[in-house]
């Protein structure tokens, strides 16, 4: 793919599915951790092969990035920048490590369905990623200190205590202060309340979650291997 004074660069492979095809290209052809590394997303339709031009926003943003090492210790969510001219999608990013990594693309083509495709990628280089064992958490509150160490919050996750597959499950996240009191003033970020991502071990994402009355909530059909 050419894209104007940059050097040769690596096909990653593509993503099909609801009649469209995303592409994914990386420069430098082998990703480098502690490097800056570009990756390029054309969506194209399956049956013309002719790029897509036109899209819709989704949470404010016409695409959505996450990034996520294969022990989920690092998470990243990005949106690229979209090049009407060459109609592609593209992003610097720096991978901390070496080691494998998870990519899910989050767009809509305008008129479509909402696509969201899924690419594994390998860096190499230094340091080189540690595997962190997936244990499951039984700590459902979580303290957070803000930028600066002015402030500390504290969310707190709640599920029912018996989550089954295929039926939809109640989510809720309760912030509070550091002296407990609820939180109800949150400024929407990307058009929602809040946001969530929820990884199954077959690689699928969930949506968003929505904001009501002091609480992010979402529904979420329960799916095995979470």
């Amino acid at each position: 793919m050419q894209k104007g004074s940059h050097h040769s660069d690596a096909h990653v492979g593509h993503s099909q599915g609801g009649g469209y095809d995303i592409g994914l290209w990386t420069d430098p052809a082998n990703l480098q951790s502690s490097k800056s590394s570009e990756l390029s997303m054309i969506v194209t339709e399956q049956q013309t092969g002719g790029r897509v031009g036109q899209f819709e926003i989704i949470h404010d943003k016409l695409m959505h990035l996450v990034v996520v090492s294969d022990d989920l210790s690092y998470f990243a969510h990005v949106h690229p920048k979209f090049n009407d001219r060459e109609k592609v999608f593209a992003i610097t990013h720096t991978f901390p490590a070496a080691g494998r990594y998870r990519m899910w693309v989050d767009v809509k083509p305008k008129g479509a369905g909402q696509l969201i495709k899924k690419f594994d990628l390998n860096v190499d280089g230094k340091p080189a990623r540690q595997p962190i064992p997936i244990v499951a958490d039984r700590n459902f509150a979580k303290d957070i200190v803000a930028a600066g160490g002015q402030k500390h919050y504290r969310v707190q996750l709640k599920v029912p205590e018996r989550i089954n597959a295929g039926k939809d499950t109640e989510i809720m996240f309760e912030l509070s202060d550091s002296q407990g009191r609820p939180i109800t003033d949150l400024e929407p970020l990307m058009a929602a309340g809040g946001h969530c991502v929820i990884i199954s071990s077959d690689a699928e994402v969930s949506p968003c979650p929505s904001y009501r009355g002091g609480g992010c909530r979402m529904a979420r059909r329960a799916k095995s291997g979470f």
